[in-house]
């Protein structure tokens, strides 16, 4: 009987730390797409430029930690030049644990079209539009986990990855 009650608490002394407790979030395109749409228009200044974007398209590549975001940009240029066009961008997802909140990271402009705004100022407005999305996204997160389930609880202070999968962000929690 002792013997019996010695290899059962071996046992479970052995196989305890290797057990775990996991499971995904799953953050669809859409749920992105949706809190960027809540967040439109954002608009700055840089550059004497002011920059105007709206009307977000998410797109999760998969295999790669980043993402690309496309929006519709409004360029205003001095002396009254207006420009209307397309502007797609490539970043990085962060993730703030302290606040549950992603953001946008690093976002470099990989197309540029906006029409009526005269050949020569393009690398400035490119130049303008990118840094006005490093700022704006850097104070607004693309997605915050909310207080209010259990999960989202969890994850704020839990998450062990993100990784894409079938256009969703799939966060990955485990409790030892």
């Amino acid at each position: 009987m002792m013997t019996r009650m010695l290899l059962l608490l071996l046992l479970l002394s052995v196989t305890q730390p290797s057990m775990s407790f996991s499971y995904m979030i799953e953050i669809t395109e859409k749920e992105l797409q949706e809190n960027l749409a809540t967040m439109m228009p954002l608009e700055k200044t840089k550059m004497f430029i002011k920059v105007t974007l709206t009307h977000p398209m998410v797109e999760l590549l998969e295999g790669d930690d980043r993402i690309n975001f496309s929006s519709n940009i409004h360029v205003l240029l001095p002396g009254s030049i207006k420009g209307t066009g397309r502007s797609r961008l490539r970043g990085t997802l962060t993730y703030d644990p302290n606040k549950g909140e992603f953001f946008f990271k690093d976002p470099h402009i990989i197309d540029l079209d906006v029409d009526q705004i005269p050949p020569k100022y393009l690398p400035q407005v490119k130049i303008a539009a990118q840094k006005v999305a490093s700022i704006l996204f850097a104070i607004h997160p693309i997605y915050t986990l909310k207080n209010d389930t259990l999960k989202h609880r969890l994850a704020r202070s839990m998450l062990r990855s993100v990784v894409v999968k079938n256009e969703k962000l799939l966060l990955s929690m485990s409790v030892l």
